[in-house]
C-alpha cells in the first residue's frame, strides 16, 4: 500500500484530459506509467465555513483523504485509495493537457507581469464564472483517486 501511495504522490503527470461526467470539476490525469487516475482540485481553504444546505458549495477535496483513511481503519476494502497531492496549474496540467483542457482554462497577467492559470472544467455546473485557480507560482492543492 505505502508503495501505492507514494507512486500516486510522485509519478509525474503525462497526459491531462476534462471528465466531464459529474456535477463537479474533476481530470483525468495520466501517470508516466500509464496509470489512470482522477484530480479534484481545492476550491476552499481548508477553515471556511460554507453557509446553506449540506448540497451548498463545491465538494471538500479533503473529504476524499478522510473518506479512504477511515475506510482503512474500518477494515472497508472498496474505499478507493486517495493521496493529496500539489500540482502546477502550467507545468503539470495546461502544458499536458489536451485542447479541450486548454480551452476550459484562463490565463490572466497578474499586477506583477506572471501569468496565473485557472481552471473552469466541463462538467455539469462547470462554468467560466467559477474559476479554481493556483497560487503565485500556479501550484494548486487537490487529491489523486
Amino acid at each position: 500500500m505505502a508503495q501505492l501511495l507514494q507512486t500516486l504522490r510522485l509519478e509525474p503527470i503525462t497526459k491531462v484530459t476534462n471528465l466531464a461526467k459529474g456535477t463537479q470539476l474533476k481530470l483525468l490525469v495520466r501517470l508516466a506509467n500509464k496509470q489512470k487516475v482522477i484530480f479534484k482540485p481545492q476550491w476552499y481553504e481548508r477553515e471556511a465555513v460554507i453557509e446553506g444546505t449540506v448540497y451548498a458549495g463545491k465538494d471538500r477535496h479533503t473529504a476524499e483523504v478522510y473518506a479512504f483513511y477511515l475506510g482503512a481503519v474500518l477494515d472497508l476494502r472498496w474505499t478507493p485509495i486517495v493521496v493529496g497531492r500539489v500540482v502546477n496549474l502550467k507545468t503539470d496540467i495546461y502544458d499536458r493537457g489536451d485542447s479541450e483542457l486548454k480551452n476550459s482554462m484562463t490565463i490572466t497577467e497578474t499586477e506583477n507581469g506572471t501569468e496565473q492559470y485557472c481552471l473552469f472544467g466541463r462538467c455539469h455546473y462547470c462554468n467560466e464564472e467559477e474559476t479554481v485557480c493556483g497560487d503565485e507560482q500556479n501550484n494548486i492543492e487537490g487529491v489523486l483517486i
